[in-house]
């Protein structure tokens, strides 16, 4: 079970868990030990700019959550957007719009994220990095 094991990253899971919630996964945290995590004041936008988030899809509201949670799970979504073997024609389709429409981040978050990860120095990694994005995302 996730939670019987010490918590290492709490402040990932809360942020995780608040994803979940924004885009009305509630189900995912009320079935699992998760909810224990939720603050009882603790309360949920269900907008989405100006959107009803229920309004949109279940494949949709997934594809955004993957979007607030970051270049990791985009990473993972774009993989899986691969599989149709797998996984929904539906929730492919939404995956797939992240091959090319990505939200854009620096390249100090990407540093900061690798060395945080892993516990070494991007030099230690990496003999090159470039930190400009390549000239089709610019």
């Amino acid at each position: 079970m996730l939670l019987s094991r010490p918590v290492q990253n709490l402040n990932r899971i809360r942020q995780i868990i608040n994803i979940l919630l924004k885009y009305g996964f509630e189900d995912i945290i009320a079935s699992t030990a998760l909810k224990n995590l939720i603050p009882a004041n603790n309360q949920v936008n269900w907008l989405h700019g100006s959107q009803q988030v229920l309004e949109l899809s279940r494949w949709e509201r997934l594809r955004m959550v993957v979007e607030d949670l970051g270049p990791t799970f985009i990473k993972l979504a774009q993989l899986l957007s691969n599989r149709p073997d797998v996984f929904p024609d539906a929730l492919i389709k939404q995956f797939e719009q992240l091959q090319d429409n990505v939200p854009r981040f620096e390249s100090d978050t990407a540093i900061e994220i690798i060395e945080t990860e892993t516990g070494k120095k991007l030099k230690e990694i990496f003999s090159y990095f470039d930190e400009r994005p390549p000239s089709n995302f610019a």
